[in-house]
């Protein structure tokens, strides 16, 4: 899985042990905001087993309309910036498509669907 480069603001890592809960929402406490999280494993269908207390989360912090979401994965393993073309669509809702980067068959994430369909109230301003 991929996602485009222009879409992230920053990578972080977290201890689990500071995720709380908002209104039922995963949230942490993120640069004097609360930033709600997104298990991506868990929207997409691959939800793994949960991490410990202790285990650092990675997460990416997407930013769109001055709201900030923090999506969760499993790990982070190369940030190239490549724009693949995408040569196969996808039927899969929050994906946009597949393409080759780095030599490897590749989904791109749809991000701003995502965020729409998970956190509708920072949905606000995410480009259509």
């Amino acid at each position: 899985m991929a996602i485009p480069l222009d879409l992230v603001s920053r990578l972080e890592e977290v201890p689990a042990g500071a995720v709380e809960l908002a209104d039922g929402q995963e949230v942490i406490q993120y640069r004097d905001r609360i930033m709600p999280l997104v298990r991506l494993g868990e929207v997409l269908g691959w939800a793994g087993p949960a991490p410990g207390p202790d285990a650092l989360l990675q997460v990416i912090v997407y930013a769109a309309g001055g709201r900030q979401v923090g999506l969760v994965v499993d790990a982070i393993y190369d940030v190239a910036e490549a724009a693949p073309e995408l040569t196969a669509p996808s039927r899969r809702r929050g994906v946009l498509g597949s393409g080759v980067v780095q030599g490897k068959v590749t989904d791109m994430l749809d991000l701003p669907e995502i965020v729409r369909a998970v956190v509708p109230e920072c949905a606000e301003g995410v480009p259509v």
